[in-house]
């Protein structure tokens, strides 16, 4: 863990906080944008998750970066690098949490300011000096695989398949999804056997194992971070089912891997509602033509993350255009058939002919 003392701190205002990035040094390129004013580019790093306090937020939607709090000796706002995740979070209420932040963690700061504690220093444009090593996937003689759960997991199979609709055969043989009833690695001196009873997603490129999320196998509590990233793999720089979705014409981005799961052949999720530029450079160098399915944005979302990526796009790709799904629903909660019916209408309306797949 690279801010041991911040953690602690945090640990102490809020009473739970779960580690995201582990060990990951944040890398920082300053560069001029085009109205001449100063921008900062923030890649991954460690980052320490807790409820909000400003939305009322229950399930650690709220970043912070291990960094955070380091403006004055690296030249860089720390509003960068605290950010809460809830669309339903105010934007006023995000712009005023630095300074609640600073407040509530002022004992922090103070041994900070004084020397007290060894406050870490970001990586400045070295990609290439960064290097994490990655926990392995799990061991088959860990693991299950997804659709062939036992009575044993039937709580684990309740909730894939039932709850959530999906087709289990699918999940294991188009995309490599297991249980983890054991997962007994220690490495460096730390112990993740605490990821046991996950379902682990692996993330492939050109056939290559470059990563995996670990997520938990219900939905009944959030006490720990949902999904769990593999250390060392950059989420950031990475497409999930690029493999699979590379081989059709039209491309569909959406949000999580879940999306993928729900909408099949031509899905793609860039796990979260924004593009870093590398995904950027993935998708536009795979696809003439994009079909965007992020969430909904709701009304009180002052980002409109699908429009940000259309308009991103837009001068790269030949043809892009928003996927509208019925009653503010996301990929995920709509039935096969339904999203699908939404796709064909939304291409046919951007010019182009497209069948679902059979």
């Amino acid at each position: 863990m690279l801010n041991v003392s911040l953690y602690n701190r945090l640990k102490q205002a809020f009473g739970s906080v779960d580690i995201v990035n582990e060990n990951q040094p944040i890398q920082i390129e300053d560069r001029v944008g085009l109205e001449r004013t100063k921008r900062w580019k923030v890649a991954s790093g460690e980052q320490y998750r807790v409820d909000c306090p400003f939305c009322g937020d229950t399930r650690g939607r709220l970043y912070l970066s291990y960094a955070w709090g380091m403006d004055s000796q690296v030249g860089f706002p720390s509003s960068k690098l605290v950010v809460c995740h809830n669309e339903h979070c105010e934007a006023d209420d995000i712009n005023n949490m630095p300074g609640f932040l600073q407040r509530k963690l002022s004992a922090y700061f103070s041994d900070a300011k004084h020397g007290r504690v060894q406050v870490p220093k970001p990586i400045r444009s070295a990609p290439g000096s960064v290097k994490v090593k990655k926990l392995e996937f799990p061991k088959p003689e860990w693991t299950i695989p997804i659709n062939q759960l036992g009575r044993a997991q039937i709580s684990v199979k309740r909730y894939f398949q039932d709850e959530r609709k999906n087709n289990l055969d699918v999940l294991y043989n188009s995309y490599g999804v297991v249980y983890a009833y054991e997962y007994p690695v220690n490495d460096m001196g730390k112990d993740y056997s605490w990821l046991a009873g996950r379902v682990f997603i692996p993330v492939f490129n050109n056939g290559s194992l470059i990563g995996w999320q670990a997520r938990i196998s219900d939905n009944t509590t959030f006490t720990k971070q949902k999904y769990y990233n593999c250390p060392g793999w950059q989420k950031s720089s990475s497409i999930y089912n690029l493999d699979n979705a590379r081989k059709n014409r039209l491309g569909l981005l959406v949000e999580g891997v879940t999306d993928v799961w729900r909408v099949g052949a031509g899905a793609f999720s860039t796990y979260g509602k924004s593009l870093s530029t590398v995904q950027e450079d993935i998708i536009t160098s795979n696809w003439e033509s994009v079909g965007v399915l992020y969430d909904p944005d709701t009304d009180n979302d002052k980002t409109k993350s699908a429009m940000k990526a259309i308009m991103r796009l837009r001068n790269k790709v030949k043809n892009v255009f928003r996927i509208n799904l019925p009653d503010g629903r996301d990929p995920a909660d709509c039935s096969y058939g339904n999203v699908w019916d939404c796709i064909e209408r939304d291409a046919e309306r951007a010019g182009l002919t497209v069948r679902r797949p059979r």
